[in-house]
């Protein structure tokens, strides 16, 4: 999911940039050894619920590696990755940014975990793309050591969706102080901000956030490679009008990474600032013009053989399928200035634009260097052809004539993404009333600020997430409240609805698909629990406790590709047979960690509450179970 980052972690000592480091986001969120998820939360731009499913699944190590190290898991592993750790994740996203994808039941359990939020400045974007995770020891860990609780921090400069980007990943692991670490206040405060910016309240999940962000406060970070120093923490927009990050140092050679940039902006950042340079995209030095980029002595860009699919990262940035001719390349956010008492390093969301300085909710880390492997000059040398360098991707691009005027078909789409924040940010609330058996209505309505919204030439429709083709219904934006109703059976329950916008503007016609999340009142209560037995049939009772026990291949059976954007194929795999190859798995976990018949009697129990999954019980089970637990209880007899 994290194809051509260029990681600024690393544990060793050369300096960052480096393009052999790659790393992927999935590994980056993977509990150390001994460890499990307490508490997640991360922050993105644009969401891809099928991204969504690969944290989840990350923190319960439910999965193993293709031979070109690709993460891999199969469906019954995802199904029990999400029951687990859902509801210990909260995403906070922009809302109207959400992509539709194409229906799947697990998504049901993201639906607490997604929170759609709106900035507090007008026209401004929610733009951060962080995590903050806490981990506690594992049972076994406890029992043979005094182990604590572990934090890591993440800082990316991609949105949590499958593009393809060059792009930053920064990660700092820490434990508990005995007293607030100063440089910790910032992230603290910026955790802590986070549930007052969602649309609809969150409850008990905003104050687990709280509880996180007051952990967050006494973290003492783990070193970065040397001579890498943690600085300081740098939101931005949240309230009144924060220090520019590089306030401090106004004067110094500069390099400025980001795909997307303002001639205001760069003229702000690189006056007086001499020999500096600017590497972004071909396509917004097209934009910029010679006299934009004139604060620059230098204009890169990546070579066009590195050129990857790019997202959709800036305000109004167009629709969401992307075509072979939009394909990009860079999508790091990188900073770097030299001063008298060495280099200063910046990364994390913030383009280098208005925006991204002005109205965003931004988030960069700020490190310090006195080796000279981080200076300016060091990050651009290209290196020799057995180790190549950031340098050795870049190629000078000499900007001529004046600025490309912006298309109709640019309008359009920068249009039709307000429209889709300014819906996203409504009030939604989806009603569920039982019409029959495993039948029911869907009362869907929205109101708040925003409407009506009176533009000629648009058009909206609204659709359930599984609505299997089918058109949507037609809903009126110039009313006061928007009013629609959806008639569907059990499996095609969701608090999630699409809305298709199409505006037709002089020479233009565009459309674009965002999916809301709405308050959803009146689902039944065993919704969940049904929905995963319903995923169990045939041979996935097995898979299940196989997997739970620890016996089986986490790829067995129909295998997923986890980074690829949800693409599903057939392994072909053994069955795992009947009950009689539970035995040994159970016995052997009965003797070594009896504890951990805990975790499959909360899953038992969960199925036997549910008709789906007394069904799919197999034969002689519930004996076998039964003798199982009588040993146990045999066991703690003194």
């Amino acid at each position: 999911m994290a194809e051509g980052t260029l990681t600024g972690a690393e544990r060793d000592s050369s300096p960052v940039l480096q393009p052999r480091h790659r790393g992927l986001l999935f590994e980056a969120l993977r509990p150390p050894a001994g460890y499990q998820l307490e508490r997640a939360v991360g922050t993105t731009f644009t969401l891809d619920l099928l991204a969504l499913l690969v944290p989840p699944v990350a923190f319960a190590n439910f999965d193993t590696e293709g031979v070109d190290g690709t993460p891999l898991a199969n469906p019954v592993a995802i199904f029990e990755a999400a029951r687990r750790n859902a509801p210990l994740i909260t995403v906070f996203c922009q809302a109207g940014e959400i992509r539709v994808p194409a229906f799947r039941p697990e998504f049901a359990f993201l639906e607490q975990a997604v929170v759609a939020v709106r900035p507090p400045r007008p026209g401004g974007i929610f733009h951060p793309k962080v995590w903050v995770v806490r981990y506690g020891p594992t049972a076994e860990l406890r029992a043979a050591s005094s182990a604590g609780l572990r934090y890591r921090f993440l800082c990316l400069s991609r949105n949590l969706t499958f593009d393809h980007s060059w792009d930053t990943l920064l990660r700092l692991d820490g434990v508990a102080a005995s007293k607030p670490r100063y440089v910790n206040r910032s992230l603290s405060a910026f955790v802590r901000a986070l549930p007052g910016l969602a649309v609809q309240p969150i409850g008990d999940r905003g104050r687990a956030v709280g509880e996180l962000a007051g952990d967050l406060e006494t973290v003492d970070w783990d070193r970065l490679p040397d001579p890498l120093r943690l600085s300081s923490f740098w939101p931005m927009g949240l309230d009144g009008r924060a220090p520019a990050p590089f306030g401090s140092h106004p004067d110094g050679r500069m390099l400025v990474v980001s795909p997307f940039a303002t001639g205001r902006a760069l003229d702000a950042l690189l006056r007086g600032r001499p020999d500096s340079v600017l590497v972004t995209r071909a396509s917004t030095l097209r934009a910029l013009g010679r006299e934009g980029v004139a604060p620059a002595e230098r204009t890169c860009v990546l070579q066009p053989g590195l050129a990857m699919a790019a997202d959709d990262d800036e305000a109004g940035a167009g629709p969401q399928t992307v075509e072979a001719s939009d394909l990009q390349d860079l999508h790091a956010k990188l900073y770097a200035i030299d001063t008298p008492e060495g280099a200063r390093v910046w990364t994390g969301s913030a383009n280098a634009t208005d925006a991204g300085f002005g109205g965003n909710v931004e988030f960069l880390v700020e490190m310090r260097s006195a080796d000279s492997r981080h200076t300016v000059a060091a990050m651009l040398e290209p290196g020799p052809p057995d180790e190549p360098s950031f340098g050795s991707m870049l190629e000078d691009w000499a900007v001529q004539g004046q600025p490309e005027e912006e298309t109709e078909a640019d309008k359009a789409d920068r249009t039709l993404g307000a429209i889709a924040r300014v819906l996203g940010g409504l009030d939604w609330q989806a009603r569920v009333r039982r019409t029959g058996d495993d039948k029911f209505t869907v009362a869907v309505r929205a109101s708040g600020a925003g409407l009506p919204i009176k533009l000629p030439g648009l058009t909206a429709s609204l659709n359930m997430m599984a609505s299997d083709g089918r058109p949507g219904e037609a809903i009126n934006l110039r009313a006061r409240t928007v009013r629609s109703s959806f008639n569907c059976t059990f499996q095609h329950l969701s608090a999630f609805f699409a809305v298709r916008l199409h505006l037709a503007t002089g020479t233009a016609e565009r459309t674009r698909s965002i999916l809301i999340v709405t308050e959803f009142v009146g689902a039944p209560a065993d919704r969940l629990a049904r929905l995963q037995a319903a995923g169990l049939r045939g041979d996935g009772f097995y898979r299940l406790m196989l997997l739970l026990l620890g016996a089986a291949d986490p790829t067995g059976g129909d295998a997923v590709e986890l980074n690829n954007g949800g693409g599903w194929f057939g392994s072909p795999t053994s069955s795992p047979g009947g009950q009689e190859t539970l035995l040994e798995p159970l016995l052997q976990m009965l003797a070594r960690a009896p504890e951990r018949l805990d975790e499959l009697e909360k899953v038992l129990a969960g199925l036997r509450r549910t008709p789906e999954g007394r069904n799919i019980l197999p034969p002689g089970w519930t004996d076998l179970w039964d003798a199982v637990t009588t040993a146990r209880r045999g066991r703690r007899r003194p």
